[in-house]
């Protein structure tokens, strides 16, 4: 059985809930998803970030990226 890269699983996901966050990531196994990020785009892969705000039970409110495929 072959084995699905961190890449291409990022792929999927974003293609699937059109986006990606860290939060996301680590749940598919990605823990270094800036990394991944930075590899796809260095193999043509077109992907904006936008800057959300999420509601924290710890600090109040915090910011993370979400990053997108561009088609």
């Amino acid at each position: 059985m072959k084995t699905k890269t961190q890449n291409a699983a990022i792929i999927s996901y974003m293609k699937k809930h059109k986006g990606i966050t860290t939060l996301q990531a680590v749940d598919i196994g990605v823990l270094s998803l800036s990394r991944r990020i930075c590899e796809l785009t260095e193999k043509g892969y077109v992907i904006s970030k936008t800057w959300i705000t999420l509601k924290d039970t710890r600090w109040g409110m915090t910011k993370i990226i979400k990053y997108r495929l561009v088609k």
